[in-house]
């Protein structure tokens, strides 16, 4: 349909002359307009400008964190699925759907929300299966494992590498589909409609009609740690600390925020409220999936992506942020993962390109009681400061009255990154 670019910051795509009658029926229609103020599509609008040989222009929102389905937690996947089937269902009636089915295709814009992105893909109905069963691979089978077997959270999240799973997979988990009267009226129905778009129309309603209602939670050993601390951050009523990492997003102003290891997303929501986009990642599907239902119920509009991701794996395309946070985390990575502070320290600082934010845990991972056994000789505040210097030109101890009975901690800033 088009070539993708990127100009000045902006997303655009260059129609060529064979598809222009096409992508004008669209906005003539009223098409794009309603996908994108349901939040659907990605916003999308006719722009002033011209290449050499194209027809027109299209400016497109930009999606500033690239995630995929192996990112997301369970709610995020049935959410998507159940966009994709809306906007081919909202299709049909001109004739046109999805020719993908896949979860590469879907950006996360504000306050989590998943949205589709690939406009190329809205083509006139070939056939009516047309993406169906890429969608059951993405979409519809995983949400049938993680219904009947929610602990399977991580294996359904790796499939996803490859090409989700397969009818044959999803037998072999969870035993041949049980027989229901309603798919099989279904089927009968869809068996007797003469028209594609008919037949296209009866199955899609019927892969609506399969999503589960709500998935059990994933249990996860994360996922309660922060029920005390309300979201979002009461931002009158903060402690000694929490107004220190307020204070240092205030002075650097970052346009970008990376937290690292978010949880739940407090400091996230905090940086997001200070004006920054801010990608928040954790490993534990737990976590993010209670973010993002909380990303869900904001009244206003937040730039947060989330993913479920471990810190330490490089992602594919990710650019860097002005500040990467990476908040009571150290003390899990040197003394729970066993990694000296070089590789670590090496691994936060790949995420920024002037500052990182972070914390030292003079205790290590005892808390406020203190070590029962002794820590490592490497395990010190100098060690972990000379650590970082080695990637920033100024690192410096962030000052603040903790309370008596708060756990102790040293909040250190670094700026400058080296390279």
């Amino acid at each position: 349909m088009g070539q993708i670019f990127e100009w000045n910051g902006e997303f655009f795509r260059a129609i060529r002359p064979a598809w222009e009658a096409h992508v004008r029926r669209l906005f003539d229609e009223g098409i794009v307009q309603k996908l994108v103020a349901r939040g659907w599509l990605i916003p999308t609008e006719i722009s002033p400008f011209s290449t050499e040989g194209s027809a027109m222009v299209l400016a497109h929102k930009m999606v500033r964190f690239e995630t995929f389905p192996q990112d997301w937690s369970r709610s995020m996947l049935l959410d998507a699925a159940e966009t994709w089937l809306k906007i081919n269902l909202e299709l049909v009636p001109h004739n046109l759907g999805l020719v993908d089915g896949h979860g590469g295709n879907f950006g996360q814009i504000e306050n989590c929300r998943l949205t589709w992105f690939d406009f190329g893909s809205i083509v006139p109905i070939s056939k009516s299966v047309m993406g169906l069963e890429e969608y059951r691979q993405w979409f519809g089978n995983p949400l049938s494992v993680l219904s009947e077997k929610p602990p399977l959270g991580g294996l359904v999240r790796s499939s996803f590498r490859g090409s989700g799973i397969t009818d044959a997979e999803t037998a072999a988990v969870l035993g041949k589909p049980s027989w229901s009267f309603a798919r099989f009226l279904s089927g009968r129905a869809i068996a007797k409609e003469n028209t594609v778009q008919g037949r296209r129309k009866l199955l899609l309603e019927a892969e609506l009609a399969q999503l589960p209602k709500n998935l059990p939670p994933p249990g996860t050993f994360w996922q309660d740690y922060q029920q005390n601390n309300p979201l979002p951050p009461d931002e009158n009523n903060l402690n000694a600390r929490r107004t220190a990492v307020r204070a240092v997003l205030q002075d650097l102003k970052p346009k970008t925020v990376a937290d690292l290891a978010a949880n739940e997303g407090f400091f996230s929501f905090m940086a997001a409220r200070q004006g920054a986009s801010v990608f928040a990642l954790d490993f534990d599907e737990g976590a993010v999936e209670s973010l993002y239902r909380h990303a869900k119920t904001l009244p206003t509009s937040l730039s947060i992506t989330t993913a479920c991701a471990n810190v330490f794996i490089a992602r594919r395309t990710e650019p860097r942020v002005d500040l990467a946070m990476a908040l009571a985390l150290t003390h899990h990575l040197a003394l729970g993962q066993k990694y000296r502070w070089e590789f670590p320290v090496k691994m936060l600082a790949s995420y920024t390109t002037d500052a990182l934010l972070t914390e030292f845990m003079p205790n290590g991972l005892a808390g406020r009681e203190g070590p029962k056994e002794p820590l490592p000789d490497w395990y010190t505040l100098q060690e972990f400061l000379s650590a970082l210097e080695v990637h920033f030109r100024e690192v410096k101890i962030v000052d603040y009255p903790a309370a008596a009975h708060a756990i102790p901690r040293t909040m250190i800033l670094c700026t400058g990154r080296r390279i």
